[in-house]
């Protein structure tokens, strides 16, 4: 049996913002803390020769990031076509590597170490209206998988778009030498 596939409009469309408690079983959230530990400050050139920044093609859209995170951006892309979900191949993004401070706060943006992408099915994603892209909601799912941590679960602020590595998955990527 083959999944439902939906037109770009029905991946674009605005549905309400699902129960955060729902998404990210078994995964955590790297805090900014947690990745200053992990990594160092984004600011040093150290770090930043650290984390091998990459520009590659992860199949639907190009990106600038941490060359093991646009690596499993690409197998992410992958499984989605393996299942037959072109549907979700329409995805776009508003970006990867970008050194920032996180929005009305004085922590890094997990963007500033280049594995958190923003992604979204249409002209973005507008935060804090209490709705979501259904298409969001649908390519979920194949990132949960790869164990990435999706904004659909945060619970103090509304971040659909927003995917990261999560910690178990940075951990991982460490005990296999590839950090």
């Amino acid at each position: 049996m083959s999944a439902k596939l939906y037109t770009p409009a029905d991946l674009r469309r605005s549905i309400p913002r699902p129960v955060p408690s729902s998404f990210n079983s078994g995964l955590t959230s790297p805090s900014a803390d947690w990745m200053e530990e992990f990594f160092g400050s984004p600011e040093l050139k150290a770090t930043q020769r650290k984390l091998k920044i990459v520009t590659e093609s992860v199949g639907p859209f190009k990106v600038t990031g941490m060359a093991i995170a646009v690596l499993g951006l690409r197998h992410i892309f992958e499984d989605v076509k393996e299942a037959g979900r072109t549907d979700l191949l329409t995805v776009k993004t508003d970006g990867m590597y970008n050194l920032r401070k996180i929005r009305e706060r004085e922590e890094w943006s997990n963007h500033s170490w280049g594995c958190a992408v923003d992604i979204n099915f249409g002209d973005g994603e507008e935060m804090g209206d209490g709705l979501i892209q259904f298409g969001l909601r649908e390519i979920y799912p194949f990132f949960h998988a790869r164990k990435w941590y999706s904004g659909l679960g945060y619970k103090n602020r509304e971040d659909a778009m927003h995917m990261e590595p999560s910690v178990e998955l940075l951990e991982l990527w460490r005990q296999l030498g590839l950090l």
